[in-house]
């Protein structure tokens, strides 16, 4: 799956893309440190927006993929 990562008005297509949940969820970890708001993950195959809890959840089930 990927996403893309943005805040503000950088959203959707216009924002960063990440291929991971992993990713995503580091690039918005950022975001939010440097006290940014409105951060924005949205899910580039539904274009629906991803909470960040459910973003956590997800790579969490990445990580634990690759360890198999």
């Amino acid at each position: 799956m990927a996403y893309s990562v943005g805040w503000g008005l950088e959203r959707g297509p216009l924002a960063t893309k990440c291929d991971t949940a992993r990713e995503a969820l580091a690039l918005a970890e950022e975001h939010l440190a440097a006290q940014r708001t409105q951060v924005v993950v949205t899910d580039l195959t539904t274009s629906e927006p991803v909470p960040i809890d459910t973003l956590r959840e997800l790579a969490e089930e990445e990580a634990g993929e690759k360890k198999l």
